[in-house]
């Protein structure tokens, strides 16, 4: 049985963006530049 889908939230991260974002880490890649290639912008000044 497939797992319900769950709604999409700008508070929490999905899965998919955790593991995307663990995957860029390994890679290598900066903190400022994996939030910028997921859409997520911290308020940061």
């Amino acid at each position: 049985m497939p797992l319900p889908v769950a709604e999409v939230s700008g508070r929490y991260l999905s899965l998919e963006e955790r593991l995307r974002i663990a995957d860029l880490h390994l890679g290598g890649t900066g903190v400022r530049a994996i939030a910028a290639l997921v859409g997520r912008f911290g308020l940061l000044p």
